[in-house]
């Protein structure tokens, strides 16, 4: 079970604990509570539970990996790394 599992960044920034999963038609998504805004709102991150973004599940640990930067302003998660594929530098027209 994944619930109350750790979740920590490629950097060992913990980014909170593993709240719920949700499921959608695509993929499952981790539901993680990264604890309180500056107004005393919890505060949850939807990272999707796939390869490209999930490092790995170390249970004995009771830690996610993930690749998911941190907020600058609250060193909590807040957004994806996109890695998009390198393209071939635009060359002449054809023909």
């Amino acid at each position: 079970d994944l619930i109350g599992l750790e979740v920590v960044n490629r950097e060992g920034v913990v980014l909170g604990s593993v709240a719920d999963l949700m499921s959608s038609t695509a993929q499952t998504v981790l539901v993680v509570r990264a604890g309180v805004d500056e107004h005393g709102k919890a505060r949850e991150l939807l990272i999707p539970f796939v390869a490209a973004w999930v490092d790995g599940v170390d249970m004995p640990l009771r830690q996610i990996r993930v690749d998911w930067q941190p907020d600058p302003a609250t060193g909590r998660g807040c957004c994806m790394t996109l890695r998009l594929p390198r393209q071939a530098p635009p060359g002449p027209p054809p023909g």
